[in-house]
C-alpha cells in the first residue's frame, strides 16, 4: 500500500465526482432559493409602486388624495415644486382638483411618505370603473 508498489492512498475518483455533483446540486438549490426570494421582493415592490390611476378625492396644501382604480385603497401623495403636472391646459398643479382623473408616478420619500413625481391628468372617461 505504498506508492512504490503502484497503489494510491487517498480519495477515489468516484467519491470526488459524487462530492462535486452534490456540491453543484446544493449550490443550484441555494441559488434558486435566493433568486426566488429576490424576485418575490421585486414583484412586491412593483405592485406597491404600480402607477395608479384614480380620482382625486381631496386636495390640501402640499398633498393630494387619490381613490385608486387599480386597488381598493386611497393614497395620499405629497406634492411640491418638483412635482411635474401633465394636463391638456398649462400643466400646473391648479388643474388637479377634486374629481380629476389622474395617473400618479411616485417615489417613497426618506420620511416614508409617498411623493408624487409626476401627475398626468386623464380624461374623465378613464376614471370609470368596470
Amino acid at each position: 500500500m505504498d506508492e512504490a508498489d503502484g497503489s494510491r492512498v487517498g480519495v477515489g475518483r468516484s467519491t470526488v465526482i459524487a462530492l462535486v455533483l452534490v456540491a453543484a446540486l446544493l449550490a443550484g438549490v441555494i441559488g434558486a432559493g435566493i433568486g426566488w426570494k429576490v424576485e418575490q421582493q421585486r414583484v412586491k415592490d412593483d405592485i406597491a409602486n404600480i402607477r395608479p390611476i384614480g380620482t382625486v378625492t381631496a386636495v390640501a396644501d402640499g398633498t393630494i388624495t387619490v381613490d385608486l382604480q387599480t386597488t381598493d385603497e386611497v393614497r395620499t401623495y405629497q406634492v411640491g415644486e418638483q412635482t411635474e403636472v401633465a394636463s391638456p391646459d398649462d400643466g400646473d398643479l391648479a388643474s388637479v382638483v377634486e374629481g380629476t382623473v389622474v395617473l400618479v408616478r411616485s417615489k417613497r420619500a426618506d420620511s416614508g411618505d409617498l411623493e408624487a413625481t409626476q401627475i398626468i391628468v386623464l380624461p374623465e372617461s378613464a376614471g370609470r370603473r368596470g
